[in-house]
């Protein structure tokens, strides 16, 4: 369930408001709604002198600047007399000023204004709502430009009872296009300035989806992004901060490995999943991608001598790293979210190779040596596929 207020714009016959001054409340009215914890705030549409706001989407823009997660809607686009294309596209920008938070109620409207106004025959109305509905769905399902698609996975509770696994292939599997649900989505990647992350960012950009970066240090993200990515700068342990990068998001990838430092001391990518995995459960997120090595087993493997092999080395060796990748893995297990673990041995700095391939130790022929551009590559193949929910397939050359 969620919850909202919403704002009409009207002003009160014989008050002093102005129209600017109405707007600035009700501006101030959608940042308040956020800060007390409310999950929407809609603003209703006139075009008469007694309102305020005959265009939302403008006013909701200044809203989005001042706050990170509330949903913003129209309460409602009097859509049977606009120009369907250009409520698409006024909401479409909207929604990359918000960050995947526009929303569109839509309506014929309460009051007779409208039509006279935009020189529309009032007894048409209804015929005209069903036809202009019918215009702006075309809109939105024939471009990439901000679609805010929610992850709808099969029914699977991330324990492993998913149906067999396909078998290894020589090329990454392709996406699936689930029914009811577009590929174009919202992507928070933690890690994102990382070998494998920026990588994984550059693939999601080249796919289409909207990318938020979360980044430990600035001075690490690439000049190239632009402002084709949205940065945020924090520590693992920072709640705030990864809040407000979860906000909005359809699927989140965490790239975040353990350091090989032996002098690095504690768990903190552990505690820091769990901030993740926290966020994601206030912003109702479910789909999850993280990495791994074959030291965490998939649910429906039994141990391997290349596995036993692999969990050995570090748990003899590199015990803290071992227990920060394995107490990571087992909080996404548990988490009752969507998720997917990529799993691989021995990274390379190499291009995309010809022979790629993807599946499970004991049942598949795999080998060590893979390419970081592969591992990317797979990673964002997952936030729009549930082949793998609840697995962790591993990847090779």
């Amino acid at each position: 369930m969620e919850l909202g207020v919403f704002s009409l714009s009207d002003i009160l016959p014989g008050s002093p408001d102005t129209a600017a001054g109405r707007t600035d409340d009700i501006i101030g009215y959608g940042v308040l709604a956020e800060q007390h914890g409310l999950d929407v705030f809609g603003i209703g549409e006139h075009h008469t002198r007694q309102f305020t706001v005959p265009s939302p989407a403008v006013v909701h823009a200044a809203i989005a600047r001042s706050t990170s997660r509330i949903k913003l809607t129209t309460t409602a686009t009097v859509l049977s007399v606009l120009d369907p294309v250009r409520v698409f596209q006024g909401f479409a920008t909207l929604d990359l000023v918000s960050h995947g938070r526009a929303e569109i109620i839509a309506g014929r409207s309460a009051f007779a204004e409208p039509f006279a106004l935009f020189g529309e025959e009032i007894s048409q109305q209804i015929l005209d709502l069903k036809s202009e509905l019918g215009s702006t769905g075309s809109s939105a399902r024939s471009t990439s430009a901000a679609c805010r698609p929610r992850w709808s996975a099969r029914p699977s509770s991330g324990s492993g009872t998913s149906s067999p696994h396909p078998s290894a292939t020589s090329s990454p599997p392709e996406p699936r296009e689930p029914q009811g649900r577009r590929s174009c989505m919202n992507v928070t990647v933690f890690g994102a300035t990382g070998a494998i992350g920026a990588l994984t960012v550059t693939e999601l950009l080249e796919r289409g989806h909207q990318v938020t970066a979360y980044a430990r240090n600035p001075q690490k993200v690439p000049a190239t992004w632009g402002d084709r990515v949205r940065v945020v700068i924090g520590e693992v342990s920072d709640k705030d901060a990864i809040d407000s990068a979860v906000a909005g998001a359809d699927a989140v990838i965490s790239a975040l490995g353990p350091s090989m430092d032996r002098k690095a001391t504690g768990t903190p990518l552990v505690a820091g999943t769990r901030n993740i995995v926290d966020a994601m459960k206030h912003h109702k997120v479910r789909r999850y991608i993280g990495h791994a090595t074959p030291a965490v087993l998939d649910p429906q493997e039994k141990p391997t001598p290349v596995t036993r092999l692999i969990g050995f080395m570090p748990r003899t060796f590199m015990r803290r790293a071992y227990d920060e990748i394995t107490g990571m893995s087992d909080l996404i297990k548990q988490s009752g979210l969507d998720w997917t673990i990529i799993r691989f041995i021995a990274p390379k700095n190499t291009p995309k190779q010809l022979k790629v391939r993807v599946g499970f130790f004991g049942t598949d022929k795999l080998g060590f040596a893979v390419s970081r551009a592969d591992i990317a590559a797979l990673t964002a193949a997952q936030v729009d596929d549930d082949t793998y929910i609840g697995r962790a397939p591993a990847i090779s050359n």
